[in-house]
Order: structure tokens, then sequence, then C-alpha cells
């Protein structure tokens, strides 16, 4: 996909004390006008992310500044592994990005691919003409938002209609202190005020490739099973193990199986687990009366477009593979996770896809649970008897993953939101001298290798110049070392170490190309 297809016209002015960025031919009472209300001119219809950018960014009308950026810094170098895998913050100055470790557990792996979604964005948007206005920021990983928990221990408010695992909670106050971090996924009902970015997935992770290459696959297998060709029956595909909504489909597909179709891949399969969690999945498969250990061999992704009707359902948070269902063009019965990735709110339950309530927490909690136990089977059933609604839904579910769901609409949201933001940042941002990109300060990201050294990670299996042999431990892969003599290490498993400098591999590398089609300012190249 052509980026001008998703590339919207929003012009981001350079200085905030003149109106520099208004068009030419622009009044000067336009001008003030623009100014005090942070807003610009009306885009054009095509790929509008405006709408959805306001409303994440409402909380943050009256602007945001470095005493609350700090706030989020001092946050997220306080956040346990279980809170946030890593964190880092941001400085764009004169649209150019440098980024400054907070915290980095070392299980997380895809400490880059934010980053490099960062990386796209800014020079997209250099490439327009329309540089990034300066602004600092923060971003947190984790499986959910991490900002929610937070939240709740500092703020109350009387509207409890919020549910936090399982329990009524009360939203925060309209005075609690803000919390501006940028996040994979945002809890929104539950009065969140985090921004979402496009999740690292989008980019590839270890051995799925990025989207870009990953979507005319699903494309491609949808068109190859026609519609009379698929499977009617409900299909879900991945471990069970991550959640108990999931492992809640175990019992029904064995008492159900003329509606359901459920491959459970285990744990095994689906990257680093806590051991604790593994004796925690298998006393609940013990509680449902489903062995452990008869797992499934893992199949092709696209493998789920062979079915009309496809189960997205959380694991241990938000599931990012609903963009994946959508684009098998299958209609998708969604159980919400409270977290949802930056696109969500744009579709739309009974047009787009079907949903079923699910709360916060791993696998959104015992709602989620109380949905598929109880609502899963008679929507099924329903289903089944609609075959005209099951072929809408999937219509529609294809056309909003081709116009929303590829990956240069994904840089231009992330270029709007980066832009949003700036013109509400109200301090001043001065770029980090040269000496303070040294222990541990600012690095100013400009390509590949620059992501890998802010990042702390080397590609260990490219840079055979730099193997030394792991002698203590011959079981793990080799070791090499990063720029200034820093030595890096494989990633362990079951590890609960921080700061350490790690091997990348695969997708997680962002020295890998992406081979996905750019066009910025009407010259073709690849990414």
């Amino acid at each position: 996909m052509l980026l001008t297809a998703a590339v919207t016209s929003w012009q981001p002015h350079t200085e905030r004390k003149r109106c520099s960025g208004v068009r030419s031919g622009s009044s000067s009472e336009h001008c003030g006008r623009y100014m005090r209300g942070h807003r610009r001119p009306a885009q054009p219809p095509t790929a509008n992310w405006q709408p959805l950018v306001d409303s994440y960014l409402s909380s943050y009308a009256g602007g945001v500044s470095r005493s609350d950026v700090d706030y989020a810094e001092a946050w997220a170098a306080n956040a346990s592994q279980f809170t946030a895998a890593g964190s880092w913050r941001a400085r764009v100055v004169n649209g150019s990005l440098w980024v400054r470790p907070i915290h980095f557990y070392e299980h997380w792996k895809e400490r880059a691919s934010v980053l490099r979604i960062l990386l796209l964005a800014a020079q997209q948007a250099s490439a327009l003409g329309e540089p990034l206005p300066d602004s600092e920021l923060v971003f947190a990983a984790a499986d959910s938002d991490p900002t929610v928990l937070h939240s709740r221990r500092r703020c109350h408010a009387p509207n409890t209609s919020a549910t936090l695992h399982g329990r009524r909670r009360t939203r925060p106050a309209a005075n609690c202190p803000r919390l501006p971090v940028f996040v994979h996924a945002r809890a929104s009902a539950l009065g969140s005020t985090a921004l979402p970015l496009p999740e690292y997935s989008w980019v590839g992770s270890y051995h799925s490739p990025p989207w870009c290459q990953m979507q005319p696959r699903f494309e491609r297998a949808a068109a190859a099973w026609g519609w009379e060709q698929r499977d009617a029956r409900a299909y879900f595909g991945g471990a069970c193990s991550t959640g108990i909504s999931r492992q809640s489909l175990l019992p029904l597909n064995r008492t159900h199986g003329e509606l359901l179709h459920v491959l459970d891949v285990g744990f095994g399969r689906s990257g680093f687990v806590n051991p604790h969690d593994v004796e925690r999945a298998k006393r609940s498969y013990a509680r449902l009366g489903v062995g452990w250990g008869n797992f499934s061999a893992q199949l092709p992704p696209d493998y789920a477009c062979r079915f009309q009707v496809l189960l997205s359902v959380p694991g241990f948070g938000y599931s990012n593979r609903l963009r994946q269902l959508l684009a098998c063009g299958s209609a998708v019965v969604h159980v919400q996770h409270q977290s949802h990735e930056f696109f969500e709110p744009l579709l739309k339950s009974g047009v787009h896809y079907l949903t079923l309530p699910g709360g916060f927490g791993t696998g959104g909690g015992e709602t989620a649970v109380r949905s598929v136990r109880q609502q899963l089977v008679p929507l099924l059933r329903a289903l089944r008897s609609d075959g005209t609604q099951r072929r809408r839904l999937g219509r529609a579910a294809a056309a909003f993953a081709r116009s929303r769901l590829t990956h240069a609409a994904a840089v231009s949201y992330a270029r709007a939101l980066l832009t949003a933001y700036g013109t509400l940042y109200r301090s001043e941002v001065v770029a980090p001298s040269p000496a303070d990109s040294e222990g541990g300060g600012f690095f100013r990201i400009d390509s590949a290798r620059d992501l890998l050294r802010a990042a702390r990670m080397c590609d260990c299996a490219a840079d055979n110049a730099r193997h030394t042999p792991h002698a203590a431990r011959p079981r793990h892969e080799a070791r090499c070392t990063l720029g200034g003599g820093i030595a890096c290490h494989p990633f362990p498993r079951g590890s609960s170490g921080c700061w350490a400098a790690r091997c990348c591999a695969g997708w997680d590398c962002p020295t890998k190309a992406l081979g996905c089609p750019k066009v910025a300012a009407g010259n073709a190249s690849r990414m």
C-alpha cells in the first residue's frame, strides 16, 4: 500500500511562538484562533485520523508540560516488570528523534519496535516537509494499559460503572494527576488518559514478519478460499493457556464441536512465559477437565481464512491478532478486553464485527469468562442460522482492514498523534548535547543502528566479527558486544533482571529490513 493513500494533509508548524504553520493566504484572525485553540485546518475525508486523535488527547486540551512528562517518567522508572516490561523517554527537536532509556527488563525482546514506528513517523513527516513539532514523551510497554492500576490507587470518583479484575471500581476524578504515557493499548472505559501507538507487532516480532508482508498473505488466503468453501464453524487457534477466557473455549469445543474448532498450541509455541503462569494454567486445565499437553501443531496464521467465523479472545492482555482476523474477510466475534489497540474505537459492533463484553486483567477477567461460557454458544447458533449476516460482517471487516489497517495507515496515524501531541506541548525543548549521549543519556535516532544502541541490543547473528562463545553456558547462543564494549547476552528464560544489553533475533532486530513500500514527497523507496 502506498503511503500517499493514508497520508493526511495536516500542516504542523515548527514554532509555537508564531503561526508559521498556517497555510499561505490565511488571515491573521484565523491565525489567532488557530493558535489559541490548538486546532488544525480540516483534513480531507481520506484516511482522516484526526477525530480519533482528538478523542485520545481530549484530557490534554489545556496543554502538556515538562512537569507532566517528568511525572510520567518517575512513574515508569518505578514500575515493576509486572506493570511494564520497559520504558523510554523520547524528545523531538526540529523533527529529529532522541531517546533515553528509562527501564528495560531483560525479557523485553521488542524494546526497539515501537521506537522504529516513531522513527518511521518522524521520517514520513520530514519527507512531506512537515516535521514533527518539538515535544517530549514517555512510552511504557505492557500487554494491558499499564497506567490503570496507578489511577486506581490515587483517584476516586462517584462513577462506579467500570470493572477491574471482576470488581466494581471507581473511575479517576477530573482532578486526578494525569499520566501522559504512550502505550500499546489503552483502557478508555476505565478513564485512562494513556495515548495508544501502533503496537510492536506492526513492524514484526521474532519469527512473525511485519504487517506489510503479512496483510497480503491474508488477502491472498481469503481470495483462495471462497466463501462457500470455508468451514462454517467458529475457529480459534492459539495458546489457550494464556488466559482463563481462552481456556473456557476448550470444554465448549468438546461439547459443541458442530459450532467450534479450537486448536490449542500451548505455552511453548507462544514465546517467553513465567513458570508460575504455567503452573497456574495446569491447575486451571485440571479444573476444566481438560488434559494438559495435548497441544496442536502451530498452523500458519492465514489458516484462519478457511473459516467463515473467527474468534478473537484476549490472552495475558489484549490480543493483537484482531487485525489479522478482520483481513480474512470472515465474521469476527471479538471478546473484549478493557485495553484496546489504537484503531478499535473506529470498529462498530454489528457492522464490522460482533462483540462480547470483557473486563481488565488476564484474559479479560471474569467478565470475559462469563461471556465465553454463557453467551458465546447462543451467539454462534444465531450466526449459523443467518448466513446473510455472516457474509455482511465479513465484507465489512475486509473493507475496514484494507482502508484502516495497512502499514501505511498505521504510520500515518502515529504521525498524526505525535503532531497533535506536539502542538499541545508547552515547554521549551532543547536538543541534548553530544556529551549527554553517554552514560544512559539521550541517543539521537537516525538509523536502525541507532535503534540498536539506544535499546541496548545487538544483532548477534549478523555481527559475526564480534561473536565470542559463551563457555559457561554452551546451551545458549553466542554473545557479542555492543558499541563501547558492552557485552550482549541472549535473552534469558525466566530471569527477572534488568538493564542488561541483549542479543536480538528475527524481526525484533531493527536492523532487519521491513521490506514495506513507502511513498513520501512523491518518491518511492523501500523501508
